[in-house]
């Protein structure tokens, strides 16, 4: 740290210190890399906009949790609330989905991580759903830090959940709740990257068989977006199709979850998926319509498809595996 912080002390100007920083910010010690982050918070937007260094930013925080050091950062409500308007809604929907199922992540000291045999595992559905770990360390209070940091997830995915159902809903819909006019095409914009980030979110939960996060999600909305959950349930159906996503992933209780609720339910029909091509994931129906289409049409026609999708979500697993390499268990395929 002394180090870095003699570097940027010799570097001339502001903009230098930050292309410096977003250089070698993803190569730091997660600690280190946490301290550089809150002494420079008000310039974060400068520093950690590159992917790589967005994720860094949040795998620091998860290891720093996870190793029981997340409290060796002192930052102030302030200093988090600038880290976090601007690294949250830069972040992939991995982070969010791990901190906003995990509220109570476990912290293990450094014998617990060189003894794992220790430790009793659990699937992915039971992450968010039961304390990870029964031993006395984690039955301590979070530290202030990671409750702060749960405190703000929650809250942004609270706004992707109303940006979401504005989305879909009718105009007269969304007026007559917020008793206003249309939505201006700029807010619209702002609001449809709001909603993307928050079908990630969707379709983690559902992929890793999480129904209670799944059904905690759809009810983030506020009181007076109640009446129009139903459309976001129906866009969810029968243009995201978490029906196929379910399926494919053998996600038995995210489907049980969806025929329990009404809105759903009357969507999810059996025939639907009965014949999908495991070589393409699309449905037979989707496939005579590829064949129809003219051979120089690349364009994805019909059903989901969800056998791309399967393919960028590979590397989750692997992910969530190594955030919770001592208390996870890989799960069964």
């Amino acid at each position: 740290m002394d180090l870095l912080l003699a570097i940027l002390r010799h570097l001339p100007a502001a903009s230098t210190k930050f292309s410096f920083l977003s250089m070698v910010y993803s190569n730091l010690h997660p600690i280190v890399a946490l301290r550089v982050a809150v002494l420079y918070a008000n310039d974060v937007k400068h520093i950690l906009m590159q992917p790589e260094a967005i994720n860094a930013f949040w795998s620091n925080v998860l290891y720093a949790q996870f190793v029981g050091r997340l409290e060796e950062v002192t930052v102030t409500p302030a200093e988090w609330t600038s880290l976090l308007s601007v690294l949250l809604p830069a972040a992939s929907a991995i982070p969010i989905y791990l901190i906003k199922s995990t509220p109570l992540l476990p912290m293990s000291s450094a014998s617990d991580i060189s003894s794992p045999t220790t430790q009793s595992p659990l699937s992915f559905t039971d992450i968010g759903t039961s304390s990870p770990v029964k031993n006395e360390k984690t039955e301590t209070s979070p530290s202030y830090n990671w409750r702060f940091i749960v405190k703000k997830t929650r809250q942004y995915v609270r706004q992707l959940a109303a940006a979401a159902v504005c989305v879909v809903s009718p105009p007269s819909a969304i007026a007559a709740a917020y008793g206003g006019g249309a939505i201006p095409s700029s807010q619209r914009h702002v609001l449809t990257i709001m909603s993307s980030h928050f079908h990630e979110l969707i379709e983690l939960a559902v992929r890793f068989d999480n129904s209670a996060m799944l059904m905690d999600l759809m009810s983030l909305s506020p009181a007076e977006l109640q009446a129009c959950v139903k459309h976001e349930w129906r866009y969810l159906m029968e243009k995201y199709h978490i029906g196929v996503i379910a399926i494919a992933a053998g996600s038995i209780n995210v489907l049980k979850a969806i025929s329990d609720v009404p809105d759903a339910a009357a969507l999810l029909s059996a025939e639907q998926y009965e014949r999908i091509d495991p070589n393409t994931g699309l449905s037979e129906d989707a496939g005579v319509a590829d064949e129809a289409a003219p051979e120089n049409q690349n364009t994805y026609t019909g059903t989901f498809l969800f056998v791309e999708h399967h393919r960028q979500y590979v590397g989750i697993e692997r992910i969530v595996r190594l955030a919770f390499t001592q208390h996870v268990k890989p799960p069964i395929k």
